[in-house]
């Protein structure tokens, strides 16, 4: 017996999250698209699969840089 269907909201509906690809981000970084999945599969950066192929989504990619950035001051030399 199939499952009843549940509708989507309209609050999803309304603005769908923009994703990048995984090529899109080993690109943008210089690297290697085997890199960036990696990074996904080891839990430093979230990612969704879809399909076949990983996605990350716009504010994930944004918190994943955030948190490796570094402010000089706090480096020890």
């Amino acid at each position: 017996m199939a499952r009843p269907r549940r509708a989507i909201s309209g609050a999803a509906l309304e603005a769908p999250e923009q994703h990048f690809t995984v090529l899109q981000i080993a690109g943008a970084h210089g690297f290697s698209p085997a890199a960036v999945v990696g990074f996904i599969r080891n839990g430093e950066l979230r990612g969704r699969k879809f399909g076949k192929e990983w996605r990350v989504a716009v504010s994930d990619y944004r918190a994943w840089l955030q948190a490796a950035t570094v402010n000089p001051l706090e480096v020890s030399a």
